[in-house]
């Protein structure tokens, strides 16, 4: 179900991009036709439908880029997750070599990083599971948002696809979601059905972009993490921005890890005064 909804996605791709270019175009000579009627000078004119042209082509560039960065995308989540799964996996071996380390060193020294060492395996449980029920409710949301669409207009085929695609697409932040509703609604706004496109747009924006990320995440997060929700929200927002993918995991590893550092750091100060 979920590959041939997929397909069916893939295969009206470019039919997306050319009702959306024809809307543009129809646009473009109603608006035309207008400063004509009022006479406006040649150049306003001009530079008015240069305008339209180039809004289209960067509409255009940008539906078919989010498209098809889709496979890279898919890509390094699956490497990503194949990696996350190995290291925790083996993290046993993993502080058995922190721990032979560890020993030979100094105890306020060890003090510190004993504690960035738990701290970080209590990150990456906390990080772990913040993702996995973001997505969750994502995904419930999502379905539950689409099935209301429908029937405050039509019915939204494949809407367990829908949901799980933004479900999996949950643990990046900031653009994932986006991907999916805003070539959605598109696609009905401009079959002829723009109350429908722009129920989804707006639903997508405010609760599957906008919500998650102001205040579901770090809700969420700082409850798995016992952090200061501002800590989390900076965390996952930063980090995916400034490192990509894995910034999903070392934006809040690093923001904790810097705040304990240097709360041991000033403990360790102020025992040695």
């Amino acid at each position: 179900m979920v590959s041939g909804g997929l397909y069916f996605f893939v295969e009206n791709v470019y039919s997306i991009v050319q009702r959306f270019n024809e809307f543009v175009i129809s646009l473009e000579d109603t608006t035309v036709s207008i400063l004509e009627s009022l006479n406006v000078p040649e150049y306003i004119i001009s530079q008015t439908s240069t305008f339209f042209q180039q809004a289209s082509n960067f509409a255009s560039d940008q539906l078919l880029g989010i498209i098809f960065s889709l496979p890279s995308f898919l890509i390094n989540l699956a490497i990503f997750l194949v990696a996350s799964i190995f290291i925790y996996k083996d993290r046993a071996r993993i502080y058995q070599g922190l721990e032979s380390i560890l020993i030979d060193l100094p105890e306020t020294e060890e003090k510190i990083i004993r504690s960035l060492v738990e701290s970080t395996d209590s990150i990456f449980r906390g990080v772990f599971m913040t993702q996995v029920i973001v997505a969750g409710i994502l995904g419930i949301l999502t379905a539950a948002g689409f099935y209301l669409i429908g029937l405050i207009t039509s019915p939204i085929p494949l809407i367990p696809l829908w949901a799980a695609l933004v479900a999996a697409a949950a643990i990046l932040p900031l653009v994932a979601a986006f991907m999916f509703y805003a070539p959605l609604g598109t696609y009905y706004f401009l079959t002829a059905q723009p109350i429908k496109g722009s129920l989804i747009i707006t639903f997508g924006v405010v609760f599957l972009q906008i919500m998650p990320e102001v205040v579901l995440r770090p809700w969420v997060g700082s409850r798995r993490l016992n952090e200061h929700p501002l800590i989390v929200f900076t965390g996952f927002l930063a980090g995916p921005l400034v490192l990509g993918i894995k910034g999903i995991i070392l934006g809040p590893l690093i923001l904790i890890l810097t705040k304990e550092f240097i709360l041991n750091y000033a403990d360790l100060v102020s025992s040695q005064e």
